[in-house]
């Protein structure tokens, strides 16, 4: 499959791991946006509700989501924000990861929404 020029969503993984398979490529992508669009919300009402333990887990399952985003940025905020609630530091250290995933998630759903689109 050839995937299309997108800044901030990269579909490599996604493609390896669905192997052309179109049916389990939209199941993913459905998956993908679903998560892009509810999980930012989810780990902000955590953080606010100084329920650590819940955002770790969010932060977690998160990770292998965003490996089939492919937007290097998310991910990364996304590792920070889960090494850091991992290692019990200083949730207000933390946040500007949590900022990062918020600003960033609806750029990556809008591009994988295109996407689906023009399957």
């Amino acid at each position: 499959m050839v995937t299309k020029n997108y800044q901030h969503i990269n579909l490599t993984y996604l493609d390896l791991m669905t192997d052309g398979d179109p049916e389990t490529r939209n199941t993913l992508l459905d998956l993908l946006v679903e998560e892009l669009q509810t999980v930012p919300a989810q780990l902000r009402e955590a953080f606010e509700r100084s329920e650590w333990v819940a955002a770790l887990g969010i932060a977690h399952k998160m990770k292998s989501s965003l490996a089939f985003v492919g937007n290097d940025e998310l991910i990364r905020s996304n590792q920070a924000l889960w090494q850091g609630l991992h290692e019990k530091r200083d949730p207000a250290g933390l946040a500007v990861h949590l900022d990062a995933l918020e600003r960033l998630s609806p750029l990556a759903e809008a591009e994988l929404l295109k996407e689906k689109k023009s399957q």
